[in-house]
């Protein structure tokens, strides 16, 4: 839904199969606007860890210049709120490459959305399925 607010919440979603360097780009695209990411359920340990530091981190990766002894200009800077789906918990996920990963903890908040026995998928199905042709009110 977040995705919705500012275009075609698809085109708008990363996935796990997205590289790293992907990932990155697209938060200094979006800059102060909320990202998301399908399905972190399967992604590599060592990734989650990554991008929870370089999310909160604020800027992209420096990178010197191919042709000269000199740094590229980094614009890629972002001060925004990552939202992620999965079916396996973030700080478990975390906890099986490193005894407690402190610094990477102290970045991620955690929500486990239970499942309500009185749901009805087909409202829900409904509801949302109108998002794909009724989005990107907030901006152009």
């Amino acid at each position: 839904m977040s995705g919705s607010i500012w275009g075609q919440p698809f085109d708008l979603l990363l996935q796990n199969d997205d590289t790293y360097n992907a990932k990155i780009f697209r938060f200094g695209v979006m800059n102060n606007l909320p990202v998301t990411i399908d399905e972190v359920t399967n992604m590599k340990e060592e990734i989650v860890s990554q991008l929870s530091y370089a999310i909160t981190q604020g800027r992209g990766k420096n990178r010197m210049k191919s042709q000269e002894n000199a740094e590229r200009i980094n614009h890629s800077k972002w001060s925004l709120g990552v939202v992620t789906s999965s079916n396996r918990s973030i700080t478990d996920s975390l906890l099986s490459i490193k005894s407690f990963p402190e610094g990477e903890l102290m970045r991620i908040l955690e929500a486990q959305i239970k499942v309500d026995p009185y749901d009805d998928p087909t409202w829900s199905k409904n509801h949302f399925g109108r998002l794909m042709s009724n989005y990107g009110h907030a901006i152009e």
